[in-house]
């Protein structure tokens, strides 16, 4: 392969004058420029993009080109171009070119002098030698909105050509006959690719398009205003104008306004490029919403790769480009929908179950979803990937009826459909596996399963019919349960997989199933995943949601990943951990387990002894201040028994608990609250948090009783505490008022915590305290555990996520069917060494009985 000196030898110039050609530096003759690029070309050398790339720049420093500041469409594209880039721990240098290409070239110059670490570009013409330059620099460059024809760059931009087939089409149903067209510059590949759409659609309808109908614009408000009184000036004025950009848009209303016409009763109008603006205006313009957010995430994701630049399928990317959807406005239509022209056919693929785009859903005060893309293929696990908060139970509640769509669209098998509820989802053969479960607890398992489509003989139910048909998908999902059971019974795990059998009899084409793994063990995992494979195989496409990074691998196919409320990427599921984790927050995230090892100091819990006869037996231990202790075992083990014991929720029949040297009463939780313990329990929504109260409220729930004077609470002294208490844990919510329950689960998890920070609690006992949360928010709950240990608290860490124990204890030790099988030290505990403790049978000292692994109870762990 030819380096960079065997370029200066061959154009006869030294290394530096090479490196500033491809650097695109002005301080080089044209003569020598010409020699360089001569030999560049015929050694067929290539500068290391790798090294170039974003991974490992310098400077942190991106460079963004628009065609004009003073559009709102390019003002929303730096918008997002920057808040991606910020979010990915790069500045950006933004420069106006305000449609003319010498001023366009004065910015690329200025910012490569500046030595940025990539450059995006919306071209204000068709050529420049500049760019071409830049192209075969080191630089990595991108083209968004418009392109180049010829400069070898990924180009990332929306199909304006189907967008404008959709509109013409619209138009054509509304009984338009004669339309015209304000087109944008010829130079830009935008403006010619609009107007032959604009020409084609007609020619496919039967229409002509005559050249008094065309209209040249300049992507500006009074070229749009010139060109549309030449159009009413005509003998034969055409019934539709449509502006190939927003600002010629404006323009061409005015020249309406000023002829004393109105909109839509003497001339309709149409855009493309949608703005808030447009909603605003007297009538509102309908329009073709382009995807500036996604386009902008795209853009820079693709400086991250310029290895792929010569890589045809970024610029022709396998699937089309983003469609943009068409937004109608005006009389007797409903604003901002949505819509699918009448004479378009369905644009799926044949094996395409489900597609969604541009889905918007907002809540007060929070944009929860905001142009959503998503689809779905037969026998396919495509798996929704996002942090908690990012919008992914939103979405699977549009699906399954719960929420309605604010903006957007929703396609089965091909046809736009509505969702209006349970019963819609469940005729489009749609079922869903929440992460709260959707069953009533005193029905059995068989009733449970067919709720509402009990099967009849004679018109009364035929009880022997559904056990046996229950009796037959337990089986399937392998799960040794009666159908007959009280579902009470069960506990977490069994109830999953109740939940399971209860979607397969509901024969569904799709099956959303909603973190399933969250409460089962690995050998109750590899039975769920071989019920999906199966599944997968028999057509089914399944939206699997998981925070398991390594279960994406495993199982999946596709990946889409969303991120504050917008879906980022779609990646195959085989991509490394790490760059999920990057797409997911933001941010790469250097170390999963920061723990931190202060020094400890005495011990702040001592447990002798604790037994509680068949779950418990003989528990003894110590934490210390600045300690974490993990206790480690499997389902089943008595592992939350013993900390609710400790806790004084449950009662136990023999043994202490001491706290700072102070015994307390048994079963006395308000005794341990006082003495300093505090519980956050493994189902935080049914006993750690009061779902529908404020955020305030529960963080003040532990100190109530202190904060009450006379009978009073004090609300201000109350409001001030949750505030700051929040703003420390960096609660992420629209203010301390706003219900917990429309909090994300990591969220919630911190408000969890918080309480019991409040009250100045000494000793925190973690039941699952990562369970259902993201990698970014599991993260934060680590930096907090280092942070109290670090002020001298005193952590027990109960989980079944055998790496959270190891990487976060200081000690571990490890129950077996009720009892302390053994205790291992940071230094020697490892996954096979807690493994062989936890599958092991202590011989206890007297006959105690033990619960099996198998028995689980409803809240056994």
């Amino acid at each position: 392969m030819a380096s960079i000196k065997d370029v200066a030898a061959e154009a006869g110039v030294s290394v530096a004058t090479v490196s500033r050609v491809l650097n695109s530096h002005p301080s080089v003759s044209a003569e020598a420029r010409t020699r360089v690029l001569a030999a560049v070309e015929a050694l067929g050398y290539r500068p290391n993009a790798v090294a170039r790339s974003l991974r490992t720049a310098q400077t942190r420093t991106l460079g963004l080109v628009i065609s004009d500041v003073l559009n709102p469409y390019f003002t929303e594209l730096a918008r997002f171009v920057e808040e991606e880039a910020r979010a990915l721990g790069y500045s950006v240098i933004i420069g106006n070119a305000d449609e003319r290409p010498e001023l366009q070239d004065h910015h690329i110059r200025t910012l490569i002098d500046r030595r940025i670490d990539g450059l995006l570009v919306s071209p204000a013409d068709g050529g420049s030698p500049l760019m071409r330059d830049v192209a075969l620099g080191g630089t990595p460059m991108v083209f968004v909105d418009r392109w180049i024809p010829g400069i070898d760059v990924p180009v990332v931009r929306a199909d304006g050509t189907g967008a404008v087939k959709d509109l013409v089409a619209h138009l054509h149903g509304l009984g338009h006959r004669r339309l015209a067209i304000i087109a944008g510059p010829a130079a830009t590949t935008t403006g010619n690719e609009r107007v032959e759409a604009f020409r084609e659609a007609l020619r496919g309808l039967g229409l002509a398009l005559p050249d008094a109908y065309i209209g040249q614009g300049d992507f500006q408000a009074a070229s749009g205003r010139r060109a549309t009184e030449r159009f009413l000036a005509l003998a034969e004025p055409p019934e539709v104008v449509f502006a190939a950009d927003n600002l010629m848009a404006l323009g061409a209303l005015d020249a309406i306004r000023a002829r004393g016409l109105r909109v839509p009763d003497d001339i309709a109008l149409a855009a493309f490029d949608d703005i808030p603006w447009f909603v605003h205006t007297d009538p509102p313009i309908t329009a073709i919403a382009q995807p500036t957010a996604d386009l902008a995430r795209a853009a820079v994701r693709a400086l991250g790769r310029p290895d792929r630049r010569t890589d045809p399928a970024v610029r022709h990317p396998a699937r089309p480009p983003r469609r943009t959807p068409l937004v109608r406005r005006g009389r007797n239509e409903p604003e901002e929908r949505p819509v699918t022209a009448p004479e378009e056919q369905p644009t799926t693929a044949p094996d395409e179950l489900l597609r969604i785009e541009g889905l918007r859903k907002t809540f007060p005060g929070v944009v929860a979803l905001d142009n959503v893309d998503f689809d779905l293929r037969r026998g396919e696990v495509h798996v929704l990937l996002g942090e908690n908060g990012a919008g992914k139970s939103t979405l699977i509640k549009m699906l399954s009826g719960a929420y309605r769509p604010d903006r957007g669209r929703i396609l089965a098998e091909g046809r736009e459909v509505r969702i209006d509820g349970a019963q819609d989802a469940e005729r489009l053969g749609i079922a869903t596996i929440y992460q709260e479960f959707n069953l009533v607890p005193d029905l059995t398992v068989a009733e449970n399963i067919y709720l509402g489509r009990q099967p009849r003989r004679y018109g009364l139910v035929d009880h022997r019919r559904m056990r046996q048909d229950a009796a037959e998908l337990l089986r399937r999902v392998g799960v040794d349960v009666r159908p007959d059971a009280k579902v009470r019974e069960l506990g977490i795990a069994r109830l999953q997989m109740v939940e399971i059998a209860k979607a397969l009899s509901l024969d569904a084409r799709v099956l959303i199933m909603d973190e399933p793994t969250a409460v089962l063990t690995s050998e109750e995992v590899d039975k769920l995943f071989a019920i999906v494979r199966q599944l997968r195989e028999d057509g089914v496409g399944i939206v699997f949601i998981t925070h398991h990074l390594e279960e994406i691998a495993a199982l999946g196919d596709r990946v889409t990943v969303l991120r504050d409320g917008r879906s980022i990427d779609q990646v195959p599921a085989s991509t490394p951990e790490d760059e999920l984790v990057q797409l997911m927050v933001g941010r790469s995230i250097e170390q999963q387990y920061p723990r931190e090892r202060p020094d400890t100091g005495d011990a702040l819990l001592s447990v002798r002894g604790l037994t509680r006869d068949g779950v418990f037996h003989d528990i003894s231990f110590d934490v210390h201040a600045g300690e974490v202790v993990g206790l480690a075992g499997l389902v089943g083990a008595g592992r939350t028994e013993v900390a609710r014991a400790v806790f004084g929720a449950d009662p136990y029949d023999a043994g202490t608990v001491d706290v700072r040297g102070e015994r307390l009463a048994r079963h006395d939780v308000p005794a341990a609250m006082s003495a300093g313990i505090g519980l956050v329990p493994e189902d935080r929504k049914g006993q750690g948090l009061v779902l529908d109260a404020s955020v305030q409220e529960n963080l003040g729930l532990v100190t109530l009783r202190s904060a009450t004077r006379s009978g009073l609470v004090d609300l201000k002294g109350q409001r001030t505490a949750a505030a700051r208490i929040a703003k420390q844990l960096g609660v992420r919510m629209s203010g301390i008022g706003q219900h917990v329950r429309t909090l994300s689960g990591g969220n919630q998890q911190k408000v969890v915590i918080g309480k019991w920070l409040l009250a100045d609690t000494r000793v925190l006992i973690l039941d699952e305290p990562t369970r259902g949360i993201d990698v970014g928010a599991k993260v934060e709950i680590y930096q907090l555990i280092n942070e109290l240990t670090a002020s001298g608290h005193a952590v027990l860490m109960i989980s079944s996520d055998l790496p959270e124990v190891l990487g976060m204890s200081d000690r571990v030790l490890v129950m077996a069917q009720g009892r302390i099988a053994g205790e291992l030290p940071a230094e020697e505990a490892t996954q096979d060494a807690v493994m062989a403790l936890a599958v092991s049978t202590p011989t206890p000292p007297h006959a105690h009985p033990a619960p099996k692994n198998e028995e689980e109870g409803p809240r056994g762990h």
